[in-house]
């Protein structure tokens, strides 16, 4: 948890800092080492629904790149309290997923945050997929894919809101390489090696076989439609230059 609360206010991890989980009210303890982002956390053996979900650095990394007022959103729906990841400010919903999750819990989020997208860090599982460009316009590359071991959970369900897969620590290698770069030449200021870099990919659909597809693209055309009014300010010029 990036945030907990004290005096009613959200704070950051400090060493020696004292404050309690915004959730379920108990008292954390700041994680302030070397190679981690500083963060907060339970005590060991303590219970709480939130503390359930296990944070990542690459939760963190996306949570600090949002305003405070915009990270971890405390949310009540019939007399349920849940913490959105991130929030914008035309009160959509950025779920950030690590690991498989059910669909009964998909739904509960869903139906709980009404307006909401997931977006899940596929980095550590690359090498699972295999990718195909099957055409493109001058805003989309449409691209084929085949999972290997995909999770069960996931595969063929009628997807409420949008799913995103995170790659964006990877370069995405594609099959027909020399085909799709002469075709790329009818498009003027639009290379395809732009699209290697920091992707995001949209599913559309996934079948039984783990074979679907879905659309690809850069990792700060993501953030400007949905991040971009809530970004820290420190990182505004870095959008601009294609830095994040």
């Amino acid at each position: 948890m990036l945030y907990a609360k004290k005096n009613n206010e959200k704070i950051r991890a400090k060493p020696n800092k004292t404050a309690s989980c915004p959730y379920c009210e108990k008292e954390m303890i700041p994680k302030c080492g070397d190679i981690k982002i500083w963060h907060w956390a339970h005590k060991h053996n303590q219970t709480c629904d939130y503390s359930n979900k296990v944070e990542t650095y690459w939760h963190l990394k996306w949570k600090k790149m949002v305003k405070e007022k915009n990270c971890e959103v405390r949310t009540e729906k019939k007399d349920e309290l849940k913490i959105a990841d991130i929030k914008n400010d035309s009160e959509k919903v950025i779920e950030l997923q690590h690991s498989p999750i059910s669909i009964r819990e998909m739904r509960k989020r869903e139906n709980h945050y009404d307006d909401m997208i997931w977006l899940f860090d596929m980095n550590e599982r690359y090498d699972n997929f295999h990718f195909k460009i099957r055409g493109e316009d001058s805003k989309n590359q449409y691209v084929t894919f085949n999972w290997k071991w995909p999770w069960e959970k996931i595969k063929n369900i009628k997807y409420r809101s949008p799913i995103f897969f995170d790659f964006s620590n990877h370069l995405m290698n594609y099959d027909n390489w020399s085909e799709l770069d002469y075709e790329l030449k009818r498009f003027k200021n639009y290379p395809f090696s732009s699209y290697q870099r920091k992707c995001i990919f949209q599913i559309k659909k996934i079948h039984n076989s783990g074979r679907g597809w879905g659309i690809v693209f850069k990792k700060n055309k993501f953030i400007l439609k949905y991040m971009k009014n809530i970004l820290q300010d420190r990182l505004k010029e870095e959008l601009k230059e294609n830095m994040l």
